[in-house]
């Protein structure tokens, strides 16, 4: 008989059964969920579990990809037997910055991560296409945005995102490469977030740390993705 877990209302699956456990059934939703971690794969595999999730679930998924192309991330979820691929709207802010465009793709394209008020603009048409689904907005990843805008102008875009996404009842996961960034713009900018995860390279190994989970959690990237170990 399989067990059953009591979970909380207001949260959403992160696509990692013993992970929803821990946090009593997932991220919180409406919700602002940050991972901070070393530059690499291992931080957007957590992405993956969690638009996969939501593909499952009949979510609204827009994947944001700034560090990498849409057919990038669909290649390497794939490998982890994770299709992003059919109900996930892509959101390239990517291929301007590196200049290859793919014609052939129905993305959304966006012109640099400078373009905020273009993408301001996106998000007000994905909270309208969701039709009252939740939706979940995943940043792959927030450190280009850091990066290339004012520490200003990028803390009002995602205030100002932020609020209306929450408003549609939408969860929005960042992922931030922590050694990126100047510690005082990262405190600020984390000052604002609901719930903040870090994964931490110990001795070879994984650990995710957060507030919210009771320890630290040793995992690992096995062949179908984040495994708890």
């Amino acid at each position: 008989m399989e067990e059953q877990y009591l979970f909380r209302e207001n949260k959403i699956s992160t696509g990692i059964k013993e992970l929803d456990i821990m946090l009593e059934g997932g991220y919180s939703n409406p919700g602002s969920v940050v991972l901070l971690g070393p530059a690499g794969i291992e931080k957007a595999v957590f992405a993956f579990h969690f638009a996969h999730e939501g593909i499952k679930k009949g979510d609204a998924v827009y994947y944001l990809a700034s560090d990498m192309l849409p057919k990038e991330v669909e290649s390497k979820s794939a490998g982890l037997g994770m299709k992003l691929k059919n109900g996930i709207k892509y959101i390239d802010c990517y291929s301007a910055t590196v200049g290859v465009k793919d014609e052939s793709r129905r993305d959304v394209f966006i012109d640099g991560p400078t373009a905020l008020n273009d993408l301001s603009l996106v998000v007000n048409d994905a909270i309208r296409e969701s039709g009252g689904k939740k939706i979940r907005f995943i940043f792959h990843s927030f450190s280009t945005f850091l990066l290339y805008n004012s520490q200003d102008s990028v803390l009002k875009f995602f205030q100002v995102i932020e609020g209306r996404l929450k408003a549609a009842n939408a969860t929005l996961f960042l992922l931030i490469e922590k050694r990126m960034h100047d510690e005082k713009l990262l405190n600020t900018f984390l000052h604002s977030i609901g719930e903040v995860f870090e994964l931490k390279e110990k001795e070879g190994a994984y650990e995710l740390s957060s507030s919210l989970l009771p320890a630290d959690v040793p995992v690992k990237i096995g062949p179908t993705g984040v495994e708890i170990v």
